[in-house]
């Protein structure tokens, strides 16, 4: 029982004395009467509160137990697997660490021995100019045996 409006594609429906219906379904309603308070509801006496069972009691203290020690090994776990996986990490951190240390070390080393090269080339090219103008000297020397063989 109530009203049904239609606006447009959207339907209402309304229901006539909405309290008093959700007071009679309620179980904690007296016989249907209508003319009760609403603050009267909720007021319980103590013989309407079905008594507690202590074997329900004992049995949500055994569930609180097994899951307070589930959690315990789970936080002991990811505790572990926290530990490992900082440990890898710093390990990973240390290769790269020696890795780029070594590198530097070998590019030093390489560019060293690459100026030390060159200072043997130049060396080696002014040791060799003598060799160059002798040569020159024989091929000039060449040149006029050829002329005095003509």
């Amino acid at each position: 029982q109530g009203t049904i409006l239609r606006k447009g594609e959207l339907i209402e429906f309304v229901a006539d004395d909405l309290q008093e219906k959700i007071r009679r379904s309620s179980p904690m309603s007296k016989t249907g009467s209508s003319n009760s308070r609403p603050s009267s509801l909720f007021q319980q006496s103590p013989d309407d509160i079905p008594p507690i069972d202590p074997s329900a009691i004992l049995e949500l203290e055994n569930q609180a137990r097994y899951i307070a020690d589930n959690i315990d090994l789970l936080l002991g776990n990811l505790k572990t697997s926290l530990h490992k996986m900082s440990a890898r990490g710093v390990a990973c951190l240390s290769a790269y660490k020696d890795s780029v240390d070594y590198t530097c070390d070998s590019v030093d080393t390489s560019i060293k021995s690459m100026y030390a090269l060159m200072a043997k080339c130049e060396e080696l090219n002014k040791t060799v100019e003598p060799v160059y103008q002798l040569a020159n000297q024989i091929k000039e020397i060449k040149r006029l045996l050829d002329l005095f063989e003509s």
